[in-house]
């Protein structure tokens, strides 16, 4: 799912991968070049998509642990956070990052949106 400015320029993106319909388990990855671009309502659109539309109960998110921006954010939104040392390679230790729907659902992003 991309996210354009008013000119119609990519700002950011996310991409769904490793869906699993049996467990209700989806990963997502996303990438930006304008940190504003995660609205309420842009955030709510792209997790809409996973837990509305797929049915998926767990949104999982991986990040390296020296991300500390994109750390706070998931944090903030609810996500839980597990470090996983080496996920990203010999001298790169991650975190894996779990939001499920009723942590999504009772985040305080979007009221009045479910």
């Amino acid at each position: 799912i991309g996210v354009a400015d008013n000119d119609g320029s990519l700002l950011g993106g996310f991409v769904y991968h490793d869906f699993c319909p049996e467990t209700g388990v989806i990963e997502i990855s996303g990438a930006s070049i304008d940190k504003r671009w995660l609205t309420r309502n842009v955030l709510y659109g792209l997790f809409e998509y996973p837990f509305l539309q797929l049915q998926c109960q767990l949104v999982i998110m991986k990040c390296r642990s020296d991300d500390m921006a994109l750390s706070r954010m998931l944090k903030a939104y609810g996500f839980k956070a597990y470090p996983i040392p080496r996920i990203f390679g010999r001298l790169f230790d991650g975190i894996v990052y779990t939001l499920t729907v009723e942590d999504w659902k009772n985040n305080g992003f979007h009221r009045g949106f479910h």
